[in-house]
């Protein structure tokens, strides 16, 4: 039995949407549409370089976004917005019964992001929903609370996870369907990539 650690955003949840709309909320000069900006972002540009490239943006009014972009994006009216990966529910609740799941999350608020996750009718899937609250690292939440195992895998489509992964030295599995494509998650040399939702289906191949 391992224990798999899934990142939330962009991994199990859709949440391009909610991140989509803040965008627009707080820079109204955008013209970018969703698809437009999101072949953008999957390029790993970070949101101040975007603001910067194509909407001029000064150091002080990207300071003045980010602050009410930390404020706003995890009100509920944005959060309504998102759901879930299509198909994941049904492959958690497969591997949830040899094996032990968590969810490891930078958000800033615990109890919405329990209260989300209730929504989706997945709190008796997880073990534990670990939230950083921004307070402290992904990789020191996980060795605060839980003793893991080299058999164990990271689940996400963030970089940052993956070198979280390694720091860990647990397996790394980067999914392509989140905010970063396959091309930038290759650089970080994950053990493996995941193209389509059912590829998940494999971790048992791969468990040891």
């Amino acid at each position: 039995m391992a224990q798999l650690f899934f990142d939330l955003d962009g991994t199990i949840i859709n949440s391009q949407g909610r991140l989509y709309n803040l965008f627009c909320e707080l820079c109204p000069e955008n013209k970018f549409s969703y698809n437009e900006y999101w072949e953008i972002k999957r390029t790993h540009m970070l949101q101040k370089d975007f603001l910067k490239r194509y909407f001029q943006y000064s150091d002080e009014k990207i300071d003045i976004f980010n602050k009410k972009y930390l404020e706003r994006i995890e009100d509920l009216d944005l959060i309504k917005t998102d759901f879930p990966v299509v198909g994941i529910e049904e492959i958690l609740r497969s591997l949830s019964q040899k094996h032990t799941l968590y969810v490891v999350t930078n958000r800033q608020n615990k109890s919405k992001t329990i209260d989300e996750i209730k929504s989706f009718n997945w709190f008796d899937i997880f073990k534990q929903i670990l939230v950083t609250e921004q307070k402290i690292s992904k990789a020191e939440l996980i060795v605060k609370n839980i003793t893991v195992t080299p058999d164990d895998f990271f689940i996400s489509d963030s970089g940052e996870d993956i070198k979280t992964a390694k720091k860990l030295g647990i397996h790394s599995i980067a999914v392509t369907w989140g905010i970063l494509n396959r091309d930038v998650l290759s650089k970080y040399q994950p053990n493996f990539i995941f193209d389509k939702v059912s590829d998940l289906l494999k971790l048992e191949e791969k468990i040891c």
